[in-house]
């Protein structure tokens, strides 16, 4: 009940289907696996009846920008337009961002035709983006006290006239939460990560940074090294007291950079290319 998120089922054609659950990454518990919670969330009766006798043929993770219209970044400047997730432009009321990437690829492209850059927010107005995004700006947020007080704060956050403030998802974090699953996944994070056909060279330079190995042996001992859990594809791991980084396993999901509760982790671009290469999704 202090977590949010949601699960979803899509359809994707007679003999596929996309089953995915999404968690904020401002949960409180050191021990949440969010890989072992969708495995968990796939045993649910009305879930597991879709997925009997079915064969997993891939899988991935990525982070959702939920900062919503608060955190709208400068839509566009001389060469160039951001559009859908690069803009941030996810309706959190709906959990949903595809049809707002869609309108705003048609709005840059209407400005681009133009010649008129700075048109485009304008563009984004008419086609309804902004005017959703204003009407979600404090959905995320009333959730910030967990489910009970943010359902029905959700209902009326649109009528609020100030900015419900939104804490750190890193600093969410705490040590003495415990969420203990005893749930065994079907599928480890070893073999979700090769489900994620992800491929990086070997001998490239790690995209994954620990900026203070001496914050992570604090973490260790505070709060026994979360990111060993919450990388959905077992990037990070422990060996005695040494964190070892993985960095060929990672699917680029942001958790890392995202969730550290010390900030100790960067995440950059690593070589043209390299990642992770999904199927049907």
């Amino acid at each position: 009940m202090d977590v949010f998120g949601g699960g979803f089922l899509y359809s994707m054609g007679e003999e596929y289907l996309a089953v995915g659950l999404i968690l904020g990454l401002d949960w409180p518990y050191v021990d949440l696996e969010p890989q072992r919670e969708l495995e968990f969330y796939k045993t649910h009766p009305f879930v597991a009846q879709f997925l009997k006798g079915a064969t997993i043929v891939s899988a991935g993770a990525k982070t959702i920008p939920e900062g919503g219209w608060f955190s709208l970044p400068m839509l566009w400047a001389r060469g160039a337009l951001l559009v859908g997730d690069a803009a941030g432009l996810v309706n959190m009321e709906k959990i949903k961002g595809l049809h707002n990437a869609i309108r705003s690829g048609m709005a840059a492209a209407d400005a681009i035709l133009d010649g008129d850059l700075a048109a485009y927010p304008q563009g984004l107005e008419t086609r309804g983006v902004l005017s959703e995004m204003r009407h979600a700006r404090n959905f995320r947020q009333a959730f910030r006290w967990g489910l009970l007080t943010g359902m029905p704060l959700s209902l009326v956050s649109h009528l609020l006239p100030f900015r419900i403030p939104a804490g750190k998802d890193h600093e969410a974090t705490c040590a003495t939460r415990v969420l203990a699953r005893q749930t065994t996944p079907v599928l480890d994070r070893a073999a979700f990560a090769g489900l994620a056909n992800t491929s990086h060279r070997e001998d490239a330079p790690s995209h994954l940074v620990i900026v203070d190995p001496e914050v992570c042996a604090r973490c260790q001992t505070d709060m026994e090294a979360p990111c060993t859990r919450f990388c959905p594809t077992e990037v990070y791991r422990l060996s005695g007291e040494r964190l070892h980084v993985s960095a060929t396993n990672c699917v680029h999901c942001g958790t890392c950079a995202v969730k550290c509760p010390y900030q100790n982790i960067v995440w950059t671009s690593p070589e043209g290319g390299q990642g992770p290469r999904y199927k049907m999704m």
